[in-house]
C-alpha cells in the first residue's frame, strides 16, 4: 500500500490515462449516472470477466487517486443542525438539538464530505476547451441599456472599479482585472425531499459565472 500523500503527488504528474484506467472510469460513470446499487456493481466482474472491473470500494479508491482530489470529511450533527468545525470543532454534542456527536463506538454519527474548491478550479484550467470558454466573462460586452447577464449589473461594475481587499489589506489590483479571474456565485434554498414535510434539505450550489449561460 502506498502512502496516501505519495499517491496524490503521483496522480498530479500522471499525463496519460491507460486503457485500463478508461475501463475503470467507464464502469464508475455507468454506476453513478444510472444510480446502480452497490450489490449490482459487484456482479459486473462476473458478468463481464474480461473487463477491468474491480470491487466498488477499489473502484472508488482508484477514481479518487486518478482525480487527485483531496476529500475532506467533517463530522456533523445527526440532524444536520451544524458542522463540527471552526468554533464547534471540539464540541461533543450539537448545541441546537443536544444530539451527541459520536456513537457508542466513538465514531461520528454523521459525516459531510467536502471537496475543496481550489482543486476543482485548478481542473478547469487543465481542460483547454473549457478554459477557452471561461473567457466569456473577459470578452463580455456590456450594454448599459440592457440586462443580459450578471455582468451587466451595477454590483459587478462597481467591483471592477474597486481594489481587492484581503484581511483588511488593500491590494494594488481591482476585481476581475485579469482575464483568468473567476467569478463565482453561491445559491442556497431549502426543499422537502419527501412527501411529508418533517425534514428539509439545504443544498449549496456554486456557479462559475465565467462560463457562457448555455454551459
Amino acid at each position: 500500500m502506498l502512502d496516501e500523500d505519495f499517491e496524490h503527488e503521483l496522480a498530479e504528474i500522471v499525463e496519460e490515462l491507460t486503457a485500463e484506467d478508461f475501463e475503470l472510469l467507464r464502469a464508475f460513470t455507468f454506476k453513478t449516472e444510472d444510480h446502480l446499487m452497490n450489490k449490482t456493481f459487484e456482479k459486473f466482474k462476473y458478468a463481464f470477466p474480461t473487463a477491468n472491473i474491480q470491487s466498488w470500494k477499489s473502484t472508488k479508491t482508484c477514481v479518487e487517486f486518478l482525480s487527485a482530489l483531496h476529500l475532506v470529511p467533517y463530522n456533523c450533527c445527526v440532524n444536520s443542525c451544524l458542522c463540527f468545525t471552526g468554533a464547534h470543532a471540539a464540541a461533543a454534542s450539537c448545541h441546537f438539538c443536544n444530539e451527541l456527536r459520536l456513537d457508542s463506538a466513538g465514531k461520528a454519527r454523521k459525516r459531510f464530505i467536502y471537496i475543496p474548491i481550489i482543486h476543482c478550479l485548478i481542473e478547469y484550467f487543465r481542460n483547454t476547451p473549457l478554459v477557452n470558454k471561461m473567457r466569456y466573462c473577459a470578452l463580455f460586452s456590456s450594454d448599459p441599456m440592457t440586462i443580459k447577464d450578471v455582468f451587466d449589473g451595477s454590483h459587478y461594475s462597481s467591483l471592477r472599479k474597486t481594489n481587492v481587499k484581503i484581511n483588511g489589506r488593500v491590494r494594488p489590483y481591482k476585481h476581475f482585472w485579469d482575464d483568468r479571474d473567476i467569478a463565482l456565485g453561491l445559491s442556497t434554498d431549502g426543499f422537502a425531499p419527501f412527501k411529508k414535510w418533517k425534514a428539509t434539505a439545504w443544498p449549496l450550489l456554486i456557479f462559475n459565472y465565467n462560463l457562457p449561460p448555455e454551459i
